[in-house]
Formats: structure tokens, C-alpha cells, sequence
């Protein structure tokens, strides 16, 4: 790390915040860790957890069932971290939560 003037540069201070590569499976198995008790459903949580420490959703957003056709919908949600780590999924039920979360988010649907 270098220093100029005894202040930290911008990029060693993101060279602070961002994982290495392998970190990054590290936090992703964090991430899937059970979420202390709340009234918002589970895999929502994970979702805003995983947003929050720099993965990004891919459009579009799959709204569809989540085994068979009897189950009821869920949003299948495509998360990267960077363009070179393999995209994981998170399933949310509908709920008013994620809906808005998409909504403010601008993303695109689609609809079985």
C-alpha cells in the first residue's frame, strides 16, 4: 500500500473494502447463513445482504414456480459479484418487499 503524504490513496482504501478472488466464495457461503428471526421472509434477507456487499442482480428477473406447477410463484433472482465469477440464484416468494424492491430498482420481469 502506498502512501502519499501520510493519507491513504482511493485505491488502497478500495483495495481495503473489496474481497480477494477466493474470498468472494467465502462471502457468498456467508451470505446463505440463517438470518436472526425477523417478520421478513429469509431468502429476501439474503438477497439485501448479498446487494449490500457488491453483488448485482441480472435482468431480467424470473417470476415463476418454484418446483412444479402447483407451487406457487417465486422471483428467481441472478446475482454476479464481477463479470469473471460464476452467477449464483436466489428464489424469494413474492411478497410486497421483494416487489418493491424490484419496482425502485427498475428491473425487468418476466412472466411465465
Amino acid at each position: 500500500m502506498s502512501h502519499s503524504g501520510g493519507a491513504l490513496r482511493v485505491d488502497d482504501i478500495w483495495n481495503l473494502l473489496l474481497p480477494p478472488r477466493l474470498a468472494i466464495e467465502e462471502s457468498w457461503n456467508l451470505l446463505q447463513e440463517p438470518i436472526h428471526s425477523t417478520h421478513l421472509e429469509q431468502r429476501y434477507l439474503a438477497l439485501l445482504a448479498a446487494l449490500d456487499v457488491g453483488w448485482h442482480i441480472e435482468e431480467p428477473v424470473y417470476l415463476r414456480s418454484r418446483w412444479g406447477a402447483d407451487d406457487p410463484p417465486v422471483y428467481h433472482v441472478i446475482l454476479r459479484c464481477n463479470a469473471q465469477e460464476a452467477p449464483r440464484l436466489i428464489s424469494v416468494p413474492q411478497g410486497a418487499e421483494i416487489e418493491r424492491l424490484l419496482l425502485d430498482h427498475h428491473l425487468q420481469i418476466e412472466r411465465k
